[in-house]
C-alpha cells in the first residue's frame, strides 16, 4: 500500500512500513535468543560442532517462517486501522463542514473558556457585537481575549460554568443594544462521566424580535376590537374541553366578572352551560366539528345560566381554529348571539298549539274533520291511523276511505244531518279499514261554524267497539276454559291412578287446542335421565312402555332438554326447521309402531314444550304437537301451561303416595323385626345389657337374672361392675373403656362374680349405639358364659401338650434311628475297596441324611407338622456339599425360594430329588475340579394341574447325547421320576446349557390312617 498522510494520534500511518519494523525486531530478538541458548547448550553438553550448527539454523529458519507471517498479520491490522483513520478523518471533515454551512453560531470551548472549535456563522455573529476584537485566529481565544465589553464574556463565561456545574443544557438570553441572542450551553463528558468541555450554540433572534413586537400590537387591536364587538366571540379547545378565550361581551350578557370564571375559581365556564347542550356538544357535535373542513362552519343553539340563575338561550356559529400537525381539528373560533326572547316566544307558541295536538293525538277515539264533500280536510290522528289503518298523508284531501260502497247512502245522509247544524251522539255503525275488515265503531259528531254560523268543518270521534265486542266474546270463552279445567282438577284429585289422569288431561288439552299428538315424560335429576309416562296420538293413547331411557344430552330427547334445563315453557312455530337431529330421533304412530326410517312420518308443524314443576322442581315436561300450518300461539302456551301444573300435581301426588306406601310397609316391616329382636333379646341364650352413655343399666334380659343371680331390679340405674370379681387382668376394663367410647367394638373375656359370690368366666363383645348425628347414646353388651368351655380347653391344652412332647420324642427318635443307620453304612463303606459299592452306600447315606434332617428340622419347629422349606434346602445342600468334599467358592450354590411350608408328607419326596439332582451335578457336572454355579428355584406356578414348581439347574458339561431320561437304568434318574409321581407330578430334564432338572408337583395332604 502507498504510503499516506492519514495519522493516527499523531502518527503517520504506513502499513508496510510498520509491519517490516517489528517483523524485523521479533526475527532480531528470535534469532539473538535462539543463538545464544543453542550456544549455552553446546558447551554445557559438549555436542558436536555440526549439532550446534543445524540447530542454529533450524531456529533460523523458524525466526524467518513466523517473522514472515507475523508481517503478513500485522501488515493486515495496520492497513485495517489506515482504513478506520481516514474514514474517521473524513467523517470529521463532513460534520465540520456541515457545522461551517448551519446558520446557527457553534463553538466548543474548554471549563477555561478556550474556544477549541468555531464555525463560520459563528463568526458572523460576533461581527455584528460592537467591541469584537477581529484576531488572526478566533481558536484558542477566551472570551475576555475576543470581547471587549464585559457583558458579552462574562455571559459566555457564566453559561460555561452553569452549565458545568449542573452538568445538563442551559438557555441565556441576551439582548444588547439593538441586538437579541439567545446562547444555548451544552455539555460534553469524558469516559468518567466528567464535562471536559462546552458546545454553545448561538442564535440571532433580532428579525424574530421585531415581528414579535409587531405581533403584540397587532393583538392589543384585535383584543380592544373583540372586546368592543357586540356579539360574543369565544376559541373553545375541544381536546381539552375548555374555553381559551372570551371577549368582554360575554361576561356583560350573563352578569359574570372575568376573574368570577378564571381559574382557581371554582366556577368554570363549563358549569353554567346546560348539562344537556354540554354533553350534545361533547359528544355528537364534537364529532360533526372533527368533519368539518377549513371553509365549513358548525351552528348550534345551548343555554347558559346568568349570575341571577336565570337560562339564557344563545346560537353560535363556529369555523376551525387550530388543527394539529396531523390534521385533527384542536380548537374552534365561535360567534354566539343571544336568542331568549325568540325562543320564549316560539316555546310560548309551540306549547299553546302542542297542547291542542297532545289532546287529540292522545285521545283513544279516531278523531278527523271533514268538508262538506266528504274529504278529511286537516285533521287525522294516531288513534284513526291505529284503528283504521290508514295513514296521514293517505287520506287527507281525500274522502273518507273507510265507507264501504254499500254504506255510501247512509255515509251522505250523515254528512248531510251534520252540515245542516244537527251533530250525532254514539251512534253505531260499521266501517271497512285499510285490510278490508269490518271495524264496530260508535261515531260522535260535532259542526264547526265559522263566525257567520255557517257549518264549515265536521268534526268526527270515532270510538272502536271491535275490542269491546271482542271482550265480550273472550269473557263467555274464559268462563268456559275456567269450567274445563275446574272439571279437570276435581278428576286430578279423585283417584291416584296416573294413567286415568292422563288420559283425562289429554282430552281437556285436546279441547283447547288442536292438539295431535301429547306426550308427558318425567325427569330423574340423579341420573339425568327422561322416561316417557305417556302419549296420545290421534285422541288414541298409545302403549309407551318399550321406550327407552333418554339421557338429558341424547339428541333423541328433542325439545324437552331444553324446557327442562332452562325451566322455561317453549312455543315452536316452525317445528321441523327448528328441531335439532331429526335423522336421530325416534317416532312411533298411533298404533305404537315405531316408524324406523323417518320416511312417511308427517312431522308436526308447530309445539308447545312445557317443564313440569312442583315446589320449583322440574320432575319432567308436557310436550303437545299439532300438524297444522297455522301453528300456536302465546294464547295457546298460556292456555295449556295450568294443566301441566295439574299433571305436575298429580305426578307428584302419585309419588308421594307410592312414597307413603312403601315407607307404611318399611314400618310394618320394622316394627316386626323389632319384634323379632325383642323375642330374641328375651329369649336368648346370652346375657345382654344396655346402658345408657354413661354406663348406667337400663335394661337386662332373663338369661342375665338365671346367670348372675341379680333381679332386674337389683341391676337397674347400677353400673356392671358390680359384677367385677378383682382377678380380671389389669387394664382389660380400662382399655374396654377406651375402646367403646371411641366409637369401636370391644371383643374378649372377663372372670365376674355372681350374686352368691361364685366366679364365672364370659366371653363379652360390647359396642355402642348411635343416634342419627352419630353420637353415642347407649352401649350395648352380648355375653356367653364360657366356664365349662374354659375348663375343657384346660383339659384340652394339657393333653395337646402332652402329645407334642410325645411327638417331638417320636421325631427325635427317628431323626436318631437313621443317623445310627447312616452311621452304619459309614462304617460299611470301610470294608469295601471297590469304587462303584462305595458310591453306591455314600448315595445311600446321604438319602438317609436328607430324610433325618426332616425330622430334626420339625423337631426343632413350633409347627411339629409343617416346616419352612427353604430353610431345609439351604441345610440339605449344606450337608451335600460336605458330604462330596466340594467347597462353596468352586461350585456356587443359589437358592430363589418362596417361604413354603409343607409337610412330612411332601418334603421328604422333595429333599429326596434334591439329593439326587445336587448329588449328579457334584458327581458328574464339574470334572477335573471345574468350577460352576448350581440354583434351586421353588415358586408356585400357573399349570392348570400343579400349584408348585421346583427347578434344579446347573451350568456344568451337561448329560452325554445319548442320554435318555425314560430309558435310563439309573437309580437317581429313576428315583426322581418316581418321587414326582408320588407327588402327584411330573418330572422334566433338559439338557441344553447344562442341565435342568423341573419337577411340577402338588402339595400331599395328610390322610389319616386306620
Amino acid at each position: 500500500m502507498a504510503e499516506t498522510d492519514e495519522r493516527f494520534d499523531g502518527f503517520k500511518l504506513n502499513p508496510a512500513k510498520q509491519a517490516v519494523r517489528i517483523a524485523l525486531i521479533y526475527f532480531s530478538l528470535s534469532m539473538t535468543w535462539i543463538f545464544f541458548t543453542d550456544l549455552y547448550h553446546f558447551i554445557s553438553t559438549g555436542d558436536q560442532l555440526s549439532d550446534f550448527l543445524f540447530s542454529v539454523i533450524k531456529g533460523c529458519i523458524y525466526s524467518i517462517i513466523t517473522g514472515t507471517v507475523l508481517y503478513f498479520v500485522l501488515k493486515r491490522y495496520f492497513t485495517r486501522l489506515q482504513t478506520a483513520v481516514i474514514h474517521l478523518n473524513r467523517s470529521e471533515s463532513k460534520y465540520h463542514n456541515l457545522a461551517d454551512n448551519i446558520d446557527m453560531g457553534i463553538t466548543r470551548r474548554d471549563l477555561n473558556g478556550r474556544c477549541l472549535f468555531v464555525n463560520r456563522s459563528s463568526i458572523e455573529i460576533a461581527e455584528k457585537i460592537p467591541g469584537f476584537l477581529k484576531t488572526a485566529s478566533f481558536e484558542g481565544k477566551t472570551p475576555i481575549e475576543t470581547y471587549t465589553d464585559p457583558i458579552i464574556s462574562n455571559a459566555l463565561m457564566n453559561g460555561i460554568t452553569k452549565t458545568a456545574a449542573k452538568a445538563k443544557p442551559v438557555t441565556e438570553e441576551l439582548a444588547y443594544k439593538d441586538l437579541f441572542l439567545e446562547a444555548k450551553f451544552f455539555p460534553e463528558f469524558d469516559d468518567k462521566n466528567n464535562v471536559v468541555s462546552v458546545i454553545i450554540m448561538v442564535s440571532d433572534r433580532t428579525g424574530q424580535k421585531v415581528q414579535l413586537t409587531k405581533l403584540q400590537e397587532s393583538e392589543k387591536f384585535n383584543r380592544s376590537l373583540l372586546n368592543t364587538f357586540p356579539g360574543i366571540v369565544y376559541i373553545y379547545d375541544i381536546v381539552a374541553r375548555k374555553n381559551v378565550y372570551s371577549n368582554r361581551t360575554l361576561f356583560e350578557v350573563i352578569g359574570y366578572k372575568k376573574m368570577d370564571l378564571d381559574s382557581p375559581s371554582p366556577v368554570s365556564l363549563e358549569d353554567i352551560i346546560h348539562p344537556d347542550d354540554l354533553s350534545f356538544y361533547n359528544t355528537l357535535g364534537v364529532m360533526k366539528i372533527k368533519k368539518l373542513k377549513d371553509n365549513d362552519h358548525f351552528e348550534n343553539t345551548f343555554r347558559m345560566k346568568d349570575s341571577g340563575g336565570k337560562w339564557r338561550w344563545f346560537k353560535s356559529r363556529e369555523i376551525v381554529y387550530k388543527r394539529s400537525p396531523a390534521g385533527e381539528v384542536q380548537q374552534m373560533l365561535g360567534t354566539a348571539t343571544e336568542i331568549t326572547e325568540i325562543m320564549e316566544a316560539e316555546s310560548e307558541l309551540i306549547s299553546n298549539s302542542g297542547y291542542l295536538n297532545a289532546v287529540v293525538e292522545a285521545s283513544p277515539m279516531a278523531i278527523f274533520d271533514l268538508d262538506s264533500d266528504g274529504k278529511v280536510a286537516s285533521i287525522w290522528n294516531s288513534s284513526a291511523e291505529r284503528i283504521f289503518g290508514f295513514t296521514q298523508p293517505e287520506v287527507l284531501g281525500k274522502v273518507l276511505p273507510i265507507v264501504d260502497s254499500s254504506k255510501a247512502e247512509e255515509f251522505r245522509n250523515n254528512l248531510k244531518q251534520n252540515f245542516a247544524g244537527e251533530g250525532m251522539w254514539a251512534k253505531e255503525l260499521i266501517r271497512k279499514n285499510k285490510a278490508g275488515n269490518d271495524i264496530h265503531i260508535s261515531i260522535y259528531t260535532k259542526p264547526i261554524k265559522d263566525s257567520t254560523g255557517k257549518v264549515v268543518r265536521v268534526l268526527a270521534y270515532n270510538e272502536d267497539l271491535s275490542l269491546r265486542k271482542q271482550f265480550e266474546s273472550e269473557i263467555s270463552g274464559y268462563s268456559n276454559y275456567l269450567k274445563m279445567l275446574y272439571e279437570a282438577g276435581l278428576c286430578t284429585v279423585g283417584t291416584f291412578d296416573l294413567g286415568e289422569i292422563y288420559a283425562t288431561l289429554f282430552k281437556y288439552i285436546a279441547k283447547i287446542v288442536d292438539a295431535g299428538s301429547v306426550v308427558v315424560s318425567s325427569y330423574d335429576e340423579r341420573s339425568r335421565t327422561l322416561k316417557c309416562e305417556a302419549s296420545c296420538i290421534s285422541d288414541n293413547m298409545v302403549d309407551v312402555s318399550f321406550l327407552p331411557l333418554l339421557g338429558l344430552d341424547d339428541p333423541r330427547s328433542g325439545l324437552q332438554s331444553k324446557a327442562i334445563l332452562s325451566g322455561e315453557s317453549i312455543l315452536v312455530k316452525d317445528y321441523i326447521n327448528q328441531l335439532e337431529n331429526k335423522d336421530k330421533m325416534t317416532f312411533f304412530d298411533e298404533h305404537g309402531s315405531i316408524d324406523r326410517d323417518n320416511n312417511d312420518y308427517a312431522l308436526p308443524a308447530a309445539a308447545m314444550v312445557i317443564p313440569l314443576k312442583h315446589n320449583n322442581k322440574i320432575i319432567g315436561a308436557l310436550q303437545v304437537f299439532t300438524y297444522e300450518p297455522s301453528g300456536y300461539t302465546e294464547e295457546d302456551l298460556r292456555r295449556i301451561e295450568p294443566l301441566a301444573v295439574l299433571i305436575a300435581s298429580a305426578i307428584e301426588r302419585e309419588r308421594l303416595y307410592a312414597t307413603l306406601s312403601r315407607e307404611l310397609e318399611e314400618k310394618k316391616k320394622a316394627l316386626d323385626e323389632i319384634r323379632k329382636l325383642s323375642k330374641g333379646l328375651e329369649q336368648s341364650p346370652n346375657s345382654i345389657v344396655i346402658t345408657d352413655a354413661l354406663g348406667n343399666i337400663e335394661y337386662v334380659n332373663p338369661h342375665f337374672t338365671e346367670l348372675t343371680g341379680y333381679s332386674v331390679e337389683e341391676v337397674y340405674g347400677k353400673n356392671p361392675r358390680i359384677l367385677k370379681s378383682g382377678d380380671t387382668q389389669p387394664g382389660i376394663h380400662e382399655d374396654l373403656w377406651k375402646t367403646i367410647t371411641s366409637g369401636e367394638i370391644w371383643h374378649g373375656e372377663l372372670l365376674n362374680r355372681k350374686k352368691t359370690g361364685e366366679l364365672y368366666w364370659e366371653s363379652a363383645s360390647i359396642g355402642p349405639i348411635f343416634d342419627e348425628d352419630n353420637k353415642i347414646t347407649h352401649y350395648i353388651a352380648v355375653k356367653q358364659d364360657i366356664t365349662e368351655k374354659k375348663k375343657r380347653d384346660a383339659e384340652l391344652n394339657n393333653s395337646l401338650l402332652e402329645k407334642e412332647t410325645m411327638l417331638k420324642e417320636i421325631h427325635h427318635r427317628v431323626k436318631n434311628n437313621l443317623q445310627v443307620v447312616s452311621s452304619l453304612l459309614n462304617m460299611q463303606v470301610e470294608h469295601y475297596s471297590h469304587p462303584e459299592a462305595i458310591e453306591a452306600i455314600n448315595t445311600s447315606r446321604n438319602r438317609v441324611k436328607a430324610m433325618a434332617l426332616v425330622h430334626e428340622n420339625l423337631y426343632r419347629s413350633s409347627n411339629l407338622m409343617r416346616t419352612s422349606m427353604d430353610s431345609y434346602i439351604r441345610m440339605l445342600v449344606k450337608n451335600i456339599y460336605s458330604a462330596y468334599g466340594v467347597p462353596l467358592e468352586r461350585i456356587k450354590f443359589t437358592c430363589n425360594s418362596e417361604d413354603f411350608e409343607f409337610g412330612l408328607d411332601t418334603i421328604i419326596p422333595l429333599g429326596l430329588i434334591i439329593n439326587e439332582t445336587i448329588s449328579n451335578s457334584l458327581k458328574h457336572a464339574f470334572p477335573s475340579g471345574r468350577s460352576g454355579d448350581i440354583s434351586i428355584s421353588l415358586r408356585r406356578c400357573n399349570d392348570p394341574l400343579h400349584k408348585f414348581l421346583l427347578v434344579v439347574k446347573d451350568n456344568g458339561i451337561g448329560l452325554p447325547a445319548e442320554f435318555d431320561a425314560e430309558n435310563t437304568a439309573s437309580l437317581g434318574m429313576t428315583l426322581i421320576t418316581s418321587l414326582a409321581t408320588q407327588l402327584e407330578g411330573i418330572a422334566e430334564i433338559s439338557n441344553s446349557l447344562g442341565t435342568e432338572v423341573r419337577v411340577l408337583f402338588n402339595e400331599l395332604k395328610y390322610k389319616s390312617r386306620v
